[in-house]
């Protein structure tokens, strides 16, 4: 029931992320890592993540609701970190992984 829960809420907000232009990196357990600014450069990416954190918001509280009573305690935070970072195919010969 819990996976399902996450798939959903997952693909709803996913579709936020790249309509803000962001990329998304990966899933950590309930966490989605997504980044803005590579691979393709964006001068206005914390603008643009800081909208895509205001309309997950909205698209939360949507998603709540639409649980009802099956959503229990279903809760997220959202974090947004600015500044410098590296980017690129990361890993070993026998996986490389776009971070």
């Amino acid at each position: 029931m819990i996976v399902n829960i996450l798939n959903r809420y997952f693909s709803k907000q996913v579709a936020v992320v790249f309509r803000h232009g962001g990329t998304l990196d990966k899933f950590i357990g309930d966490c989605i890592m997504a980044f803005w600014g590579a691979p393709l450069d964006d001068p206005e990416h914390a603008k643009h993540a800081v909208a895509a954190a205001l309309e997950m918001e909205q698209v939360l509280m949507q998603f709540k609701t639409e649980l009802g009573t099956e959503a229990g305690e279903f809760d997220v935070g959202i974090g947004i970190q600015s500044g410098t970072a590296v980017v690129g195919f990361i890993g070993a010969e026998q996986k490389l992984e776009y971070r």
